[in-house]
C-alpha cells in the first residue's frame, strides 16, 4: 500500500534518503577497511601482532587488494606512507599495534565487534531522542523475557512502515493506513493458518463460493458442479 502524503510520512520518506547515503558511504569505508586489514595480514610476513612500516608499505604496494581510492577513502586525499604510519602508530613506538588499529577504524565509522552484539550504536542529539531509545530499549528487553518461539504461530504481523511505537500524534490518512495494514496482516495470517491446517469451507460457504464462480451458465445448462469429498471436521467459518 503506498503511503499517504501526512507530514509524518514525508519526514519518514526524508529520514530514509538520507539513511541510504549515509549507508552507502558506509559500505564504501567497510569496504576499503576490509580491503585494508587483508592487504595487512598478506603482509606481515613474520605473522607477529604489529606492523612496521615495511609492512604498511607492502600492503600499500598490493593495489590488486588495496587501491589507491580505497586509501583515499579511508585516509583523505594526498596521503602518503608517512603519513599513515604517523595516523596509526599513536605512541610512535615503530608498530602499529592491533589495538591501535581498531581504534584508528573506529574514528572511521568501523567497529569490528558490531556484528556480534546484534545491534548498531544510536546517535542520541537531545532529551527527546535518549527518552525514544530508552523506550525502545525497553521494549526490546521485554520481547526477549516474553515473547516465545511458539508465540510466532499466533501472532499477526503488521507492517507499520513509516509509523513508530512512539508516534503518537497521527493524522486521519496515518491511522487509515495502519487500519489497511492489519486489514492486510490479518488475511494472510488467516490464509496461512487455514493452509498449515489443512482446512476446507464449510458446505453452505462452498455452496455460495461455487454459485458466485459458476455463476448463471451452470444453472442455465442444468449442470451441477462437482461435488468434493471431505468432512466437517477441519472446517472454517470466517463469518458474513
Amino acid at each position: 500500500m503506498p503511503r499517504p502524503s501526512t507530514k509524518l510520512a514525508k519526514k519518514y520518506t526524508d529520514s530514509e534518503r538520507k539513511k541510504e547515503e549515509s549507508a552507502r558511504v558506509k559500505r564504501e569505508v567497510l569496504t576499503a577497511a576490509d580491503k585494508f586489514l587483508t592487504a595487512l595480514r598478506e603482509s606481515n610476513l613474520d605473522k607477529n601482532d604489529t606492523i612496521d612500516k615495511k609492512e604498511l608499505e607492502r600492503a600499500f604496494r598490493k593495489r590488486h587488494l588495496f587501491t589507491p581510492e580505497d586509501a583515499r577513502i579511508l585516509f583523505g586525499d594526498g596521503v602518503n606512507i608517512d603519513d599513515v604510519f604517523y595516523m596509526l602508530d599513536v605512541d610512535g613506538d615503530g608498530q602499529i599495534t592491533y589495538r591501535e588499529l581498531v581504534n584508528y577504524l573506529e574514528t572511521k565509522g568501523v567497529h569490528l565487534f558490531s556484528k556480534y552484539l546484534g545491534y548498531q550504536r544510536r546517535n542520541i542529539e537531545n532529551v527527546g531522542d535518549f527518552l525514544f531509545q530508552l523506550q525502545a530499549a525497553q521494549m526490546m528487553i521485554s520481547k526477549r523475557l516474553y515473547v516465545e518461539k511458539r508465540d510466532a504461530d499466533r501472532t499477526i504481523g503488521v507492517d507499520t512502515d513509516y509509523v513508530d511505537t512512539a508516534d503518537f500524534d497521527l493524522e486521519a490518512e496515518d491511522k487509515l493506513f495502519l487500519i489497511e495494514q492489519g486489514r492486510r496482516g490479518a488475511r494472510a495470517f488467516l490464509r496461512e493458518f487455514v493452509r498449515n491446517n489443512n482446512m476446507r469451507p464449510r458446505d453452505s460457504q462452498r455452496r455460495s463460493f461455487l454459485r458466485q464462480t459458476y455463476g448463471r451458465q451452470n444453472s442455465a445448462a442444468g449442470g451441477k458442479p462437482p461435488s468434493r469429498p471431505g468432512s466437517r471436521r477441519g472446517s472454517f467459518d470466517f463469518g458474513n
